[in-house]
């Protein structure tokens, strides 16, 4: 049993990492911890807190409020303090474990009876032809009645995007036709992210994954950096476990930078664009991670007693660097298989691309006189000694010409890799700028598309005109399989003499204008899910597609001269599919009676050669 408060708050946050105790965040666990231990747990205000509030706060608000989101984003946890709120009780623990609880609300909410669902899964029976016992069915005709107003009573429900769609496959045949409807309508607002129905007066739905992942990482590392608990840095300084050689302190103060915060937060914008929405739970163990890893603690996080005192006896801080702990190198790679969120990181490769620029600063710059500036602000800053000592070794032994066997070339490239992270994570918003730092990961122009792309949309400015014009060259040599040069306002859907999706389409079935009347290009937000889509508007047709990171990534490198299919052959041929649903849905078809040949001089210029067809 840990004895001090900083020993207590290392034991509590073990248990919202990635294996303590193989208990990781489970709600129960840290529940009774945090009685055990006398620490409240962890807690943040949700972005929707104020859109739940209302659907409650007076009799007359009388609504049936469903919550989706993937699993982690809280749903659960949401539902237990709006029963608190509505009941003005803590939910009672037998009716949790079964996830289901039915009470009285206060007066000031309607003084009548409310069923709330915590967890569709462990609430959920079926008969043996896999449909829904007749008792939960009851339960859920009762909350189709109040959604449409004409009965039973007020209902909150907590289930997976997922199991929605279950749920709904779920109905016995015999149930009401008000029933079905209950879910054909919920099913139809999810899918065009509608909170109101139009349909049900009393119904809303509530999908929490609709919140951006780098609002919630904003929050977390609010919540977590400026917990109280993290007084015993300065209290218990003379312990091995907040010491001088302590990694936690170091991560601590690195994980508060401006640069570090910087750095999450756009991965986090990163993650969306790419497809990964972070829940509240990843974004946790993420930074819970990156506080207490370390590989030489069992668990691989650090914890009080024994263990400590022996891995903090000598400064050896650099094995729990923040810059491994961050993308789960503490971890074996099964544990990080086991979780999406270092699935994302691990496909970003982040230090594993070469490049010229900082490899001559981290190998020749301490030794070459125009480097020696840069390479003390950038390179050798080393504050919380992060920085493998082994890299400076091996430093000495390559411009030797020492290594030469094949696991020493291995080992050496490791330990660029992981000074590459170290670079991409600590350096200032200004030298990560001046140095495109991004080019150590796979999308080279990510801070572009945050910055030219994301964040204009987000505050729903237009996106600059040079910016869309770089996409339109690379769409034009992927379209026509012709690096055109001379012509980026116009966008040229062309075909092949046999199929549309021919690698050369020199045949041109329309050149489009892209800035000119109702003949435009341009990038908006989806209502959808507020990410940004690419727009072709033509004769009063509209067509649309979501521009995420790997597909603007794609776009970028092949508009300077990339082959389409050297940086994904995936998507090259992704690409090609959406000229086929262009060409269909702005309604373009060949001219019957003549066809213009594309070709381009030597210097990229176009030169259409009519062709008759009659």
């Amino acid at each position: 049993m840990p004895n001090t408060n900083g020993e207590k708050w290392i034991k509590f946050l073990r248990a919202y990492g990635p294996v303590p105790e193989g208990n990781s965040q489970e709600a129960e666990h840290i529940e009774g911890l945090s009685k055990k231990l006398g620490i409240p747990r962890l807690a943040f205000p949700h972005p929707l807190d104020k859109r739940f509030s209302s659907m409650f706060k007076t009799a007359e608000a009388k609504k049936v409020a469903v919550v989706t989101g993937t699993a982690g984003d809280g749903k659960t946890t949401i539902c237990f303090e709006l029963t608190k709120v509505l009941s003005g009780n803590a939910p009672d623990p037998a009716s949790t474990s079964v996830c289901i609880e039915t009470f009285m609300t206060l007066p000031e909410y309607g003084g009548e009876e409310m069923t709330i669902i915590y967890d569709v899964t462990g609430w959920r029976q079926k008969n043996e032809d896999d449909t829904l016992i007749d008792e939960h069915v009851q339960i859920l005709e009762n909350a189709a009645k109040y959604a449409a107003g004409t009965g039973g009573t007020p209902f909150l429900m907590a289930v997976n995007d997922g199991q929605l769609h279950e749920l709904a496959k779920s109905l016995p045949k015999n149930c009401s036709s008000q029933l079905r409807k209950f879910f054909d309508e919920l099913l139809l607002m999810h899918a065009a992210a509608q909170g109101k129905s139009d349909e049900l007066p009393n119904l809303e739905l509530v999908n929490l994954s609709s919140v951006p992942s780098d609002h919630l990482m904003e929050i977390a590392l609010d919540g977590i950096l400026s917990r109280e608990e993290w007084s015993c840095l300065d209290q218990e300084n003379n312990t091995p476990l907040f010491g001088q050689y302590s990694s936690v302190v170091a991560n601590y103060h690195l994980l508060k930078s401006e640069a570090v915060r910087e750095r999450l937060l756009n991965l986090a914008k990163l993650a969306d664009a790419c497809g990964y929405h972070l829940p509240m739970r990843s974004i946790i163990l993420l930074l819970v991670n990156a506080l207490l890893g370390h590989p030489g603690f069992s668990g691989k996080l650090v914890k009080p007693g024994v263990e400590a005192e022996r891995n903090f006896a000598e400064d050896s801080r650099y094995k729990a660097a923040l810059h491994k702990n961050i993308f789960g190198l503490n971890l074996t790679k099964e544990e990080r298989k086991k979780r999406v969120l270092y699935e994302f990181l691990a496909n970003l490769r982040v230090g594993e691309e070469t490049t010229n620029d900082i490899d001559e600063l981290i190998i020749f710059g301490d030794k070459h006189p125009d480097f020696k500036e840069v390479y003390s602000d950038l390179v050798a800053a080393d504050p919380h000694m992060q920085r493998d000592p082994d890299l400076v070794r091996k430093l000495a032994d390559y411009l030797k010409g020492e290594i030469s066997s094949d696991f020493e070339v291995q080992e050496f490239r490791t330990l660029l890799c992981e000074e590459r992270k170290r670079l991409f994570l600590h350096a200032s918003q200004v030298q990560f700028e001046t140095f495109n730092l991004w080019v150590t990961c796979v999308f080279h122009h990510a801070g572009h598309f945050i910055k030219r792309i994301l964040l204009p949309i987000a505050t729903e400015k237009n996106v600059d005109v040079e910016n869309i014009i770089e996409l339109v060259a690379g769409l034009n040599r992927v379209w026509t399989g012709l690096l055109i040069r001379d012509d980026e306002h116009q966008i040229y859907i062309a075909t092949g003499l046999d199929i549309s999706t021919a690698p050369i389409s020199d045949l041109l079935i329309q050149k489009i204008d892209a800035y000119l009347g109702q003949e435009a290009v341009g990038i908006t937000r989806r209502k959808i899910d507020d990410r940004p889509e690419f727009v072709i508007q033509y004769n009063g047709k509209r067509f649309a597609f979501e521009l995420t990171m790997q597909l603007y990534e794609f776009l970028m490198r092949v508009a300077k001269g990339a082959m389409p299919t050297s940086f994904s052959s995936e998507i090259y041929s992704n690409l090609q599919a959406v000229k086929q649903k262009a060409l269909r849905t702005l309604d373009l078809k060949p001219n019957a009676n003549f066809m213009l040949l594309l070709d381009l001089d030597d210097t990229g210029r176009v030169r259409g050669v009519p062709v008759s067809l009659k």
